[in-house]
């Protein structure tokens, strides 16, 4: 029976591996610099937040490095939910 923790523990993982391919995607595709930048933003977004969400669920003692990840995650994730908000009136509907 898979518990609540292992879900989220898999989708944790899932998302991380979606959110490097957007960033790696942004590096690979041929795209205008806004969207490059737009996906790396998404990219950032989503491996923070499911980093986060893998250590409330973790049942471990941290340590130093994780305290860090923990305070500096929601930084980028803002300042990256702050440029996808700011370049939003550069993308135009096709």
């Amino acid at each position: 029976m898979m518990t609540p923790a292992d879900f989220t523990i898999g989708l944790s993982g899932a998302l991380t591996l979606y959110g490097v391919g957007l960033w790696l995607w942004s590096w690979v595709g041929k795209c205008p610099p806004v969207i490059r930048m737009r996906y790396q933003d998404c990219g950032v977004v989503i491996v923070f937040a499911s980093t986060l969400a893998l250590y409330a669920v973790r049942e471990r003692e941290w340590n130093i490095w994780d305290w860090i990840l923990v305070f500096l995650g929601p930084v980028f994730i803002s300042a990256a939910l702050w440029r996808l908000f700011r370049t939003q009136i550069f993308i135009k509907p096709d």
